[in-house]
């Protein structure tokens, strides 16, 4: 019986430490106008912009898939707080928030989505 609890506690260690499955979708580029000539001093003037083809996830990360990337040793904690769900009981099926664009681009890198 002891041998068979250190099996399960092995594989669920392993399981633990897999990447997230993550699917991605294609959004395709394009250029659009972006500014106005009636807004605040930082919206004009109009002009085009760009954006490259780029992939993004189907669905949101949740807070479960970002822990498997913070115990890996590679994200680093997000923010906490009282709109954060980081830290938050029963919300590893929640959406993870309140982290910058340095380490949304870690996860993203760390599950070959980039």
């Amino acid at each position: 019986m002891r041998l068979l609890l250190m099996i399960v506690f092995a594989v669920l260690a392993l399981g633990c430490s897999k990447k997230p499955k993550i699917e991605w979708i294609k959004i395709e580029g394009g250029s659009f106008m972006m500014g106005s000539n009636d807004g605040h001093s930082d919206e004009k003037p109009i002009h085009r912009v760009r954006v490259k083809t780029f992939w993004m996830a189907q669905t949101e990360v949740t807070v479960g898939q970002y822990r498997k990337c913070v115990e890996a040793g590679v994200c680093s904690e997000p923010r906490t707080g009282d709109l954060c769900n980081w830290g938050e009981s029963g919300r590893e099926d929640h959406p993870i928030n309140c982290v910058d664009w340095g380490q949304a681009r870690t996860f993203s890198r760390w599950v070959s989505g980039d």
